[in-house]
């Protein structure tokens, strides 16, 4: 047995309200390749703490790893639209990082690498 999942399942027992256990057994359940377990706890952990925006982003990317690519995706996309100014940097990023280019990165156009103080 491993000796992270095993800390990580003492601290769901220690903590069942705690979001971090969760996250952090889910976690521990991707790298073993328990993959119904790690939906599980990554579904409890989105639960327990929806405001967790790294969390929920990290679990989004293992789910969609893990075969669930549309739960993934809508873990990963924020729920509304970034305003007008920004470049939405972070949706592009994580959906680039799992491989694939969507609607959100063509409405928002290409953005400026370049540095304002350039």
């Amino acid at each position: 047995m491993n000796p992270c999942a095993n800390a990580a399942r003492r601290a769901v027992e220690a903590s069942p309200s705690n979001h971090l256990a969760y996250f952090s057994l889910a976690q521990a359940l991707f790298f073993q390749k328990e993959f119904q377990s790690f939906r599980n706890a990554a579904e409890r952990a989105v639960t327990l703490n929806p405001m967790d925006g790294n969390s929920i982003a990290f679990l989004g990317e293992l789910l969609s790893y893990a075969g669930d690519w549309e739960r993934g995706l809508a873990l990963v996309r924020p729920p509304f639209p970034a305003p007008a100014r920004e470049p939405a940097r972070a949706v592009r990023s994580a959906e680039n990082s799992l491989g694939g280019v969507s609607e959100s990165t063509v409405s928002y156009g290409a953005f400026d690498t370049r540095s304002r103080f350039d």
